[in-house]
């Protein structure tokens, strides 16, 4: 059978930006390691913010094999981290990836992972595995490694329809600019034999008032989203830092996931999503309203508890609500909030104390008390 060589992906962010933040994993699609006629007729990729820090892919995939039993080896591909984070493995494994697991058509199937030092790994009919130790004495000199992890198993495919989900959870990366970053590769799904998956889902939950761009590499325009919130293409006017992140949408999400799903799905580029931070705030010790523009995200404003004025105060105690979409009474806080890009307005929602996390209760609790 003929060897299929796999080109393995770095985000280009994980290249261009060194020191300034960690990139600890890109997740990718599993890929035949060797050539084959199995198609994907159906994928659902959740991706799950389980914590401020940690994430848990899940991915659910329906294969069709036309053709007799036949086992494969399959992999799933990882580049090894980046920027400030520590790039050594962990026993052998990637370092901040754990709980991996793979179940096939209802049963379990042990995993092997392996250290490979470039895309051509399967040769005579074998991976050409580096030890732990190899990979420590190639890089021992350098700041910078650049290596992948492969995690792959024997995947016995029945004539018709076969079923797999893995799972795992990693630690989210992050910069200078970024709370958090996540990057998936899905070009690689163009690598079975339908090149690319007749029915694909994409469930992405980072949790409740959250924004985040993600670059439309993948898909045209935020309409083809759903979602419970708000969403629109960025502009580089609004904020400077969206030079660095070009032709993105920007979710601004209340409850639930957005979802993403379109029939005969040949990805061209990644997902890249990339909660950024906003620096409009910085060094600003009161909220004046006649200067300054709030932010979707409290994290922005966490530290700033403090108004210039009576109205500024006002309108700044209110953010907690405007984010869910109280349509206010005052006209002056209605004007200002409608001039927010993220508000998204409804009318229907009634505001009560209770609505609040318990951040925004603490948050504000601390403006009330440094009203001005």
């Amino acid at each position: 059978m003929k060897i299929l060589l796999t080109s393995l992906v770095i985000c280009s962010v994980i290249l261009a930006i060194a020191n300034d933040g960690a990139y600890y994993l890109s997740g990718n699609q599993l890929i035949p390691i060797q050539e084959t006629d199995i198609s994907i007729k159906k994928e659902i990729l959740l991706v799950k913010r389980i914590n401020a820090n940690h994430v848990q892919v899940t991915v659910s995939y329906l294969f069709d094999n036309p053709s007799a039993e036949k086992n494969l080896l399959v992999g799933f591909e990882a580049a090894s981290p980046a920027g400030d984070a520590d790039w050594r493995p962990k026993n052998g494994q990637h370092p901040y990836m754990n709980n991996f697991t793979v179940t096939m058509n209802g049963i379990p199937l042990i995993h092997t992972p392996s250290i490979v030092l470039d895309s051509n790994y399967y040769t005579s009919g074998q991976i050409q595995a580096a030890t732990e130790q190899e990979i420590l004495k190639e890089f021992s000199d350098s700041d910078f490694a650049s290596f992948y992890y492969v995690y792959h198993f024997n995947a016995l495919f029945k004539k018709g329809l076969n079923s797999i989900q893995h799972t795992y959870n990693f630690l989210l990366s992050g910069s200078v600019m970024e709370y958090y970053a996540f990057n998936y590769i899905l070009t690689a799904a163009n690598r079975w034999a339908n090149n690319g998956i007749d029915d694909f889902t994409l469930i992405i939950d980072m949790g409740d008032f959250q924004d985040f761009l993600i670059e439309k590499n993948f898909f045209n325009q935020p309409a083809e989203w759903l979602m419970n919130g708000k969403v629109i293409n960025t502009a580089k006017d609004d904020q400077p830092s969206y030079d660095l992140y070009p032709h993105s949408a920007h979710f601004f999400t209340h409850y639930g996931p957005i979802i993403f799903s379109q029939k005969n799905f040949h990805p061209t580029g990644e997902l890249n999503l990339y909660a950024i931070r906003d620096y409009n705030l910085m060094d600003v010790t009161a909220f004046d309203a006649t200067k300054h523009q709030l932010p979707y995200n409290l994290d922005a404003v966490s530290e700033l508890v403090k108004s210039a004025d009576e109205l500024s105060f006002k309108i700044l105690r209110n953010l907690p609500y405007a984010r869910r979409g109280f349509v206010f009474k005052t006209p002056e806080i209605q004007a200002y909030y409608e001039k927010q890009k993220w508000y998204n307005p409804i009318p229907s929602y009634v505001s009560t104390e209770n609505d609040l996390t318990e951040q925004e209760t603490k948050w504000v609790a601390q403006v009330n008390a440094n009203k001005f």
